[in-house]
């Protein structure tokens, strides 16, 4: 019997709570691709309006939903699992989505005490599968 090759996914599909999150690593054209379908309106980002860090949770991916100059920032985070596919298969996984909002300190009573990033989170599941592109 042969043995199977295990490989990264390339795409990953989750919803949950009425928030939709299409992201591929990668596309025809190479570049990454992230959906946005939630309470914060529907969006799409390409390119190097997605950012991506690996950290010890996993594999961050951002993106900004609203920036409103001297008011504030709101930013999603999902928070993908490392995890091994099946070529042209996929794994099912629960993760999270973070949102962070980052209040401008001209919005914030000066010489008050307060926290400049204030965060909600949303549960998601669905799945990765490695996809030809």
């Amino acid at each position: 019997m042969a043995q199977k090759t295990l490989v990264a996914p390339n795409s990953y599909e989750v919803s949950g709570e009425n928030t939709q999150i299409t992201y591929s690593t990668t596309s025809v054209d190479g570049s990454p691709q992230f959906s946005y379908g939630g309470p914060k309106g529907e969006h799409s980002f390409s390119g190097d309006e997605i950012r991506t860090f690996d950290t010890d949770l996993g594999t961050e991916v951002t993106v900004t939903l609203e920036d409103v100059a001297d008011l504030h920032v709101v930013t999603l985070t999902l928070l993908l699992p490392e995890m091994w596919v099946a070529p042209h298969a996929g794994q099912e996984f629960r993760t999270i989505g973070i949102y962070t909002t980052k209040e401008e300190p001209i919005t914030a009573r000066i010489g008050f005490p307060a926290a400049r990033e204030m965060y909600a989170t949303v549960k998601l599941a669905g799945e990765g599968k490695l996809v030809d592109f």
